[in-house]
């Protein structure tokens, strides 16, 4: 996938969110305050309306038991890219 701005053209490639790359992620989403917020992209998971569940452990455990569904974009450098916060 290649994406042109003004100025330059860049590479990204668009990867799972698995345990390979959940480092990168968590690191993006707690160097943000979340992704919109706070926000751990779980809303899409039935198990987010557990009262009490801590988020960021649930995001984890689903990305590690390949239950995540998302996907994320690393630059040409294999530097996660902002806009993967929409995993």
């Amino acid at each position: 996938m290649t994406h042109e701005s003004d100025t330059a053209t860049a590479e990204y490639t668009v990867v799972p969110l698995a345990e390979d790359t959940w480092d990168a992620f968590a690191e993006l989403v707690e160097r943000n305050n979340g992704v919109y917020g706070g926000c751990w992209c779980i809303g899409w998971h039935l198990e987010r309306k557990t009262h009490g569940l801590d988020h960021r452990a649930e995001k984890e455990r689903l990305v590690r038991a390949g239950e995540a569904h998302a996907a994320i974009v690393l630059d040409a450098a294999g530097a996660l890219h902002p806009a993967a916060a929409g995993a």
